[in-house]
């Protein structure tokens, strides 16, 4: 079975806010929510959240659909993943995710899930080249075989030239995954538990083979660690909605003013002027106009309308 452990019980402390991290809202969506829909977009049988901070807020969104796993102590990515031991199988293939990196795709995942059953290894990891690899794990390879992550800090210079990077996402067979987490230990500075180990210990004490799996956009493998970078993802993903919405029919007229939120559905034939903003599950169907100014939520525009300048329409 194909599970998928995502890790969003971080505290996002560079947030500096109230709610989870994860449950901050890009185009009216938690970026979770981008990841788990990218999950089962690729065909992975099964979400395993790890919560944490503020956990009752995760589990209120999302529901029962999902399965959810308490990491208590927050000592790393690789005490989070033990925090989930009980739910991998020596069969599973288990891929993990990131909650606060939500630009991965599912097209991305599918692509590394063949990659990975093709190739006789226990792990494989998404990476990535990048021009500024500063702030990145730096990826080492051997004769085409991964054997060891160094982060930044320990990096000297030529490692730090390096420009192939930790993406932070990983497949494992999951039977290594159980061994290679009981050899993890909190040797270091800051005392925790580091999934990056693992690398290490499968090519130098279980023998096992690491093969890394490239992403052709870095931007897939964008974390968000403040609202800086929460607003670049966001701009980012309107773009291109935008640009999509025009490949396929739609008019905008200066579309650097208009704002449209991901499960926005618009028909061909839409004509929308400056400063409209859709928000929610609203549908806009064909042949309709809708002048600038307006603000439209949660609705449904029948076909060939004609929106008023600075109209608004909730529900």
């Amino acid at each position: 079975m194909k599970k998928a452990i995502i890790l969003a019980a971080g505290l996002g402390k560079r947030m500096k806010s109230d709610k989870p991290k994860v449950m901050h809202k890009i185009l009216g969506k938690p970026m979770l929510e981008y990841v788990i829909e990218s999950s089962k977009k690729a065909g992975i049988d099964k979400q395993i959240i790890i919560v944490g901070n503020k956990k009752e807020e995760i589990i209120d969104y999302f529901g029962n659909d999902l399965i959810y796993m308490e990491q208590r102590n927050l000592l790393g990515t690789g005490d989070a993943i033990k925090s989930a031991v009980e739910q991998i199988d020596d069969s599973d293939t288990i891929i993990i995710l990131c909650g606060d990196a939500p630009c991965i795709t599912s097209e991305t995942l599918k692509k590394a899930l063949l990659f990975h059953n093709s190739q006789d290894i226990s792990c494989t990891l998404l990476t990535a080249i990048v021009d500024n690899p500063y702030g990145y794990g730096r990826v080492i390879e051997y004769n085409d075989y991964v054997t060891e992550i160094i982060e930044e800090k320990d990096a000297n210079e030529k490692i730090g030239r390096i420009k192939s990077v930790n993406s932070g996402f990983y497949i494992f067979n999951g039977k290594t995954l159980k061994e290679s987490l009981s050899y993890l230990n909190d040797n270091n500075t800051q005392r925790e538990y580091y999934l990056t180990d693992t690398i290490s210990i499968l090519n130098n004490k279980l023998n096992k083979r690491v093969k890394s799996f490239r992403i052709d956009d870095p931007f897939e493998m964008t974390g968000i660690n403040d609202r800086n970078r929460l607003s670049l993802v966001e701009t980012t993903m309107l773009n291109n909605l935008k640009k999509e919405l025009m490949i396929s029919g739609v008019t905008l007229h200066l579309p650097e003013t208009i704002y449209i939120e991901k499960d926005v559905i618009i028909e061909k034939d839409v004509e929308i002027y400056p400063n409209v903003t859709i928000q929610g599950k609203s549908v806009i169907h064909k042949g309709t106009i809708i002048n600038a100014g307006s603000f439209i939520k949660d609705a449904n525009i029948e076909q060939n309308s004609y929106i008023k300048a600075n109209t608004k329409i909730d529900g």
